[in-house]
C-alpha cells in the first residue's frame, strides 16, 4: 500500500512536471512613450521584436524564434482629467517585426493614430491585442521549443509623474491549460505505462 502510494504521487508529479516545462510569461516586444520635450511630438511606439532577425535571442529577453503579428490592437490613454482616448488601428493592421508608430505612416487612419496632441497631459496608457500566431518558437540558448501561449497581452505605462519617457515590455502568458512537447508527451506516456506495471505487479 504504501509503495502504491509513493508511486501515484510520483506519477502525478511527472504529470504535472511534464505539461508545464515552459512557464510564462515570453517578452515579445514593447511600448515606448515618446515625452513632446524630447521628441518635439507626443507619441507611441510599437515594437515587435520577434523572428530569427530580431527575437530568437535568449539573452536579450526576446526568446521568440517564429514571425509574431500583433493584432486587434487598441491603445487607451488616460488623461489628467480622467477622460479617456481610445485608439484602434482599422482595416484589420497588424503590427510586424520592427519599430512602428501608427498614424505616421502612409495609409495609416489619422483618426486613430498613436501620436497626440503635446499640449495634452497623459498620466497613463494601456495598449492590448493578441499575438498571431499563438503558438510559437522559443530557445534557451541553445535549444527550441513550442510556448503554447493564451495569445493575449496587456500592457500599461504610468505617465503620472510626468517623466520624459517610459517604456515597458509587451508579454504574453502561457495558456490555462499548457499543451506538452511531442518528447514530452512520449516520456510522460513511458512514465505513466512503467509505474501502471509496477503498479499492477504489486497487487
Amino acid at each position: 500500500m504504501l509503495l502504491r502510494a509513493i508511486l501515484g504521487k510520483a506519477l502525478l508529479w511527472v504529470s504535472i512536471s511534464c505539461l508545464t516545462c515552459w512557464a510564462g510569461p515570453v517578452t515579445v516586444g514593447s511600448i515606448v512613450y515618446l515625452n513632446p520635450l524630447v521628441s518635439g511630438f507626443q507619441g507611441f511606439e510599437i515594437i515587435n521584436e520577434t523572428g530569427p532577425t530580431d527575437g530568437c535571442d535568449a539573452s536579450s529577453s526576446i526568446p521568440v524564434c517564429t514571425v509574431l503579428a500583433f493584432q486587434g490592437t487598441s491603445l487607451t490613454v488616460t488623461l489628467s482629467d480622467n477622460s479617456t482616448l481610445t485608439r484602434t488601428p482599422s482595416g484589420g493592421f497588424s503590427f510586424g517585426p520592427g519599430a512602428y508608430i501608427y498614424g505616421d505612416n502612409g495609409g495609416d487612419d489619422p483618426a486613430q493614430s498613436f501620436l497626440f496632441d503635446p499640449a495634452l497631459t497623459i498620466v497613463s496608457a494601456v495598449f492590448t491585442g493578441t499575438v498571431f500566431p499563438a503558438s510559437f518558437q522559443i530557445t534557451d540558448g541553445t535549444s527550441q521549443s513550442t510556448f503554447f501561449s493564451a495569445g493575449v497581452f496587456s500592457t500599461m505605462l504610468d505617465l503620472s509623474g510626468g517623466q520624459p519617457a517610459a517604456a515597458n515590455d509587451i508579454t504574453v502568458d502561457e495558456q490555462a491549460t499548457a499543451v506538452p512537447e511531442p518528447g514530452s508527451a512520449m516520456i510522460l506516456f513511458s512514465c505513466m505505462s512503467a509505474l501502471a506495471g509496477i503498479l499492477r505487479f504489486k497487487k
